[in-house]
């Protein structure tokens, strides 16, 4: 029995909605699970679990890649390594709601960035921009004017995830969707491991638990590899502003699921900064032409997933 258009669009609607929730839930166990594993060796191992699973949905895919590929899956994976590994150091040190509304604002440095080469920048984007700030501060800054130092990491990953759009926006339109996201996340592993090498200790036997390997497995089966077939599947259907919207709601699941299993909580100062942060990451994705690079704006969590639209960036 086929699903009616409608039925479709629901269904896809509901999906994004439960994967958001897995991806707001992936700051909580992330957090908890990096007070006995580091931030760089966590995420070393959990990319390595991806690509496994990348590999096996790929292996076709993946005959006959030359030094080009190899290269230009460099530049792509580069900047999302980056991104990753600077949010992940951050949430180390600050709340999982803090680390999940500052990096979805990476929405509202993506055309910043790209004013850098192109020189075009619109009167409300700069808006948008100035707005985001204030909420950033409003989020951050405590009774001293200090901003915590995890929120900055946070931030410098925020603009990791950014430059990573811009760079992926360029690169799909040469690769099939499937082994470009294959070839960014073998990528990030090797950079990944390297970084965990160079600035980690080893791990030992006693730093995996069953409470990590139960993290590790949830945040590269669910975060990454279901979530990029259902961000996949979803937008087929949906057009990507609608789709771009309900992506944000990341944010208000990590928020949500920090306040319940974490304790945090927000004095009145910080919930208008997360306010605030929320209307302009919905600001950057609307009201754009069709089809337009700006339209295609990736996910805070698993964002960066393979897709020029609507992907995130899971925690």
């Amino acid at each position: 029995m086929s699903l009616s258009i409608k039925q479709k669009k629901a269904f896809a609607v509901i999906s994004i909605l439960c994967t958001t929730a897995i991806w707001g839930f992936s700051f909580v166990i992330m957090k908890n699970s990096m007070e006995i594993l580091s931030p760089l060796w966590f995420l070393a191992c959990r990319f390595s679990l991806a690509s496994l699973i990348m590999l096996l949905l790929n292996l076709p895919r993946l005959k006959g890649l030359s030094l080009v590929n190899l290269r230009d899956a460099f530049w792509i994976g580069l900047p999302l390594a980056f991104g990753y590994a600077m949010q992940t150091l951050g949430l180390n040190i600050t709340t999982a709601s803090n680390s999940a509304f500052i990096t979805g604002i990476y929405v509202v440095f993506i055309p910043l960035i790209s004013w850098f080469f192109t020189k075009k920048l619109k009167a409300w984007q700069l808006l948008v921009a100035f707005l985001a700030f204030v909420g950033l501060a409003a989020l951050s800054l405590d009774a001293n004017l200090h901003i915590n130092r995890g929120d900055l990491l946070v931030l410098a990953g925020a603009l990791g995830y950014a430059a990573h759009f811009l760079v992926l926006d360029h690169y799909t339109k040469l690769y099939d969707s499937l082994l470009i996201s294959a070839l960014q996340i073998f990528t990030c592993t090797l950079l990944l491991i390297l970084a965990a090498l160079l600035f980690e200790p080893l791990p030992t036997a006693d730093q995996f638990p069953p409470s990590v390997l139960h993290s590790l497995l949830f945040t590269a089966a669910l975060g990454t590899g279901l979530g990029f077939l259902v961000q996949t599947a979803a937008q087929k259907v949906l057009e990507p502003t609608p789709a771009s919207i309900l992506f944000t709601s990341e944010t208000l699941f990590a928020a949500f699921f920090g306040t319940v299993l974490l304790n945090e909580r927000f004095i009145p100062r910080q919930i208008m900064g997360g306010i605030i942060l929320i209307a302009c990451m919905i600001a950057s994705v609307v009201e754009k032409k069709p089809g337009s690079a700006a339209e295609k704006l990736p996910a805070a969590e698993e964002r960066p997933s393979g897709e020029a639209a609507p992907a995130k960036t899971d925690a």
